[in-house]
């Protein structure tokens, strides 16, 4: 009890920075006003501008991340977290719905409740991350008994996942290359390669991992920080730089299959290279120790 009151009076300033960088890497995401890249270009300053988009890749799996890092190593209360889901789900239809009314005009009730509801038609799914955030909220308070009692098999679930989710990518995308440069077939392979086996299908099931990787990163941080804050700090960097070199590479070689800019962002998020960079940020926040009001702003007034 008395370690879980801790907790809760603890404020974690590594996560205040990692959600601050979240937010700053959406914002950089959504406003990008010039032409970073397009298919035929081969100037360098084109390479560039895309070669540096690979690290807004990690815009939203940081908040899966600082989301799983403090609610899993917080204590728990089941009534606490069923109102903060209603709150969730509420705010998030309510945002569906002004942003329905705001872009469009004399439509029926009909029309009105089928634009709010029907993803496809670019209402609700404005807001996918809450919905990702709600399945994870669904499960927690089982992921939240696992973690504090039967560490192994939550890991066990962690790596499931990750194998059913980022693995399933590496598949898919590994197998589109070496079929495009051996000449034997010409376009991108995606699809779900364990069908009806993949719990995760249809839906966001990636978040799933960051979730519990983030959760599991407290228990590694004592080790991580044992190291020279120097080597550390140049390992995470240079971690990100190759690991976001291997995200440009596979964007162009997969932009050439299909024949059209591939979204390193969008599709960027359940790749393995994304996954590291996530992990990468957090060893490089765990070295800020707190000063900046603005940060924590920002940081109090985000999802977590």
């Amino acid at each position: 009890m008395g370690e879980n009151t801790e907790k809760l009076k603890e404020r974690w300033h590594y996560i205040d920075l990692m959600e601050f960088i979240g937010i700053f890497f959406v914002l950089m995401y959504h406003s990008t006003t010039y032409s970073y890249f397009s298919i035929g270009d081969t100037s360098k300053i084109a390479f560039f501008r895309y070669y540096l988009r690979t690290i807004l890749s990690t815009c939203v799996p940081i908040f899966f991340f600082a989301n799983g890092y403090l609610l899993l190593n917080r204590s728990f209360n089941l009534k606490r977290h069923i109102v903060k889901m209603i709150k969730i789900i509420f705010l998030t239809v309510l945002w569906a719905m002004i942003v329905v009314i705001l872009s469009h005009e004399n439509l029926s009730l009909r029309q009105f409740i089928s634009y709010v509801w029907n993803k496809e038609k670019g209402g609700i799914n404005y807001l996918w991350y809450m919905g990702a955030l709600i399945c994870i909220y669904v499960f927690f308070p089982l992921l939240k008994i696992a973690f504090d009692n039967n560490k192994k098999v939550f890991i066990y679930f962690t790596v499931v996942s990750a194998i059913l989710t980022l693995g399933n990518t590496f598949i898919g995308y590994s197998i589109s290359i070496v079929l495009n440069l051996l000449k034997i077939h010409n376009g991108l392979i995606n699809t779900n390669w364990f069908n009806m086996f993949n719990p995760f299908r249809g839906i966001y099931g990636f978040a799933f991992v960051y979730f519990c990787v983030g959760g599991l990163s407290h228990q590694l941080k004592g080790k991580i920080e044992k190291v020279n804050i120097k080597k550390r700090v140049a390992l995470s960097v240079l971690t990100i730089l190759l690991s976001s070199l291997g995200l440009f590479i596979t964007a162009i070689l997969l932009s050439n299959i299909t024949g059209q800019l591939w979204e390193i962002v969008w599709y960027g998020y359940d790749t393995i290279f994304t996954f590291v960079n996530t992990i990468a940020i957090f060893v490089l926040c765990l070295s800020y120790k707190g000063g900046s009001k603005f940060i924590r702003l920002i940081s109090v007034n985000t999802l977590g």
